[in-house]
């Protein structure tokens, strides 16, 4: 009897180590995983959101007077300048 126990007992013991590693493994991946969700939609609304800036912004500018420099006239921009007279205002 006392040489089972001396068997049983560690494996036992390692048997419910494990389960509780494992258990311990598996919550702390969830937790990280909704953060990296949480973390990819605030990502998602923060560049919605600067679109949304660039383009108000841009737009007032348009209205105020300002020509405004896009993506198309940013790779000629030496002869987008030459050809305006009046001010200037770079979208980024």
């Amino acid at each position: 009897m006392d040489i089972l126990l001396s068997i049983l007992v560690p494996i036992l013991v390692g048997f419910v180590g494990a389960l509780m590693g494992a258990y311990i493994v598996f919550e702390r991946y969830k937790n990280e995983k909704l953060w990296q969700e949480r973390f990819d939609t605030l990502k998602e609304i923060v560049g919605i959101t600067e679109t949304l800036y660039v383009h108000s912004n841009s737009s007032v500018l348009e209205f105020c007077g300002f020509q405004v420099m896009n993506t198309e006239h940013r790779e000629n921009w030496k002869m987008f300048l030459l050809k305006q007279n009046f001010n200037l205002a770079i979208r980024f």
